[in-house]
């Protein structure tokens, strides 16, 4: 799947269930409201430049190898962080939140079968 920059007028984006490696090609699309992600076998979350609009992101269940966590880039999440509403992303092995502290707006959030550890990460962003 190539960049989607030119596709500046989507709100919603549906991409479950497929091989997809990367979150790069959403980068730039300033309309975008909500991504739906879950169930591919994306490893670190990034270029979320310019998505300014995101209000949910959906990450469920990504196919990465075991022992391998959900990783986020300080970039993309201070890009999405004044808007972002609800964040889903279920069972990535993540263990550690801190760098989520970025994500201001947060109303819904479902960290539900990771390896959160009671930590300072979590303590700060809730």
């Amino acid at each position: 799947l190539g960049s989607l920059a030119p596709c500046k007028a989507l709100t919603h984006l549906y991409l479950q269930n497929n091989e997809l490696e990367s979150t790069e090609m959403i980068q730039s699309l300033p309309n975008l409201k909500k991504l739906y992600m879950d169930c591919n076998r994306v490893s670190r979350v990034s270029g979320l430049y310019g998505c300014s609009a995101l209000e949910e992101l959906h990450l469920s269940d990504q196919r990465i190898d075991p022992g391998v966590s959900l990783e986020f880039n300080n970039g993309s999440l201070t890009s999405i962080g004044g808007s972002l509403k609800v964040f889903i992303a279920q069972g990535n092995n993540i263990t550690d939140v801190g760098k989520l502290v970025a994500l201001r707006e947060l109303e819904e959030v479902d960290f539900s079968r990771n390896h959160i550890d009671e930590s300072e990460g979590l303590k700060e962003m809730f």
